[in-house]
């Protein structure tokens, strides 16, 4: 059982990643990725069946949802619902929740399911993949800024005639 700063603290420090990756995209993505961020935690206590935090913590193995294919079923949904920047930031938020898992000295991550066992990827990693996260957001800001500008201002087929 990991300790209990770790455990207590564990949700913060989920929503601040969540939150440092997609803030590039704005409030409105800080949001939608926090809360996917700290909404799948919700499968400990469904795989412990049982809230307390010693049972939720005691896991062999983290639940199977704590994997990329769930990121990414979750950013077809919020996609579908909220736009694709919302899609990108439930993936984001959910791929650094599973990152900062998986770097832990704890229960081993599914990340892989159901292509790979679940294992332990180490600091490093967590630190590229959460890197590379950003670095994403960033060039979806830089793309999506880019073609809202174009629009604006004449550029391409989409330009909508200016009013006085």
């Amino acid at each position: 059982m990991p300790g209990r700063v770790q455990t207590y603290t564990d949700p913060l420090q989920h929503a601040l990643i969540a939150a440092a990756v997609v803030a590039p995209l704005g409030r409105g993505k800080i949001v939608t990725a926090v809360s996917a961020a700290l909404a799948i935690d919700v499968d400990h206590a469904v795989a412990a069946r049982s809230v307390r935090v010693r049972d939720t913590t005691a896991l062999a193995v983290r639940p199977r949802t704590h994997s990329l294919v769930t990121a990414a079923g979750a950013a077809a949904v919020v996609g579908a619902r909220r736009g694709p920047l919302h899609g990108w930031a439930a993936f984001a938020g959910l791929a650094s929740h599973f990152l900062h898992d998986a770097a832990d000295a704890g229960a081993p991550t599914p990340m892989f399911w159901p292509f790979a066992p679940a294992r332990q990827l180490g600091r490093r990693r967590q630190l590229l993949g959460t890197t590379a996260l950003a670095l994403a957001s960033v060039a979806i800001r830089r793309a999506t800024a880019a073609g809202s500008s174009s629009r604006n201002h004449g550029g391409g087929d989409t330009a909508r005639p200016r009013t006085a």
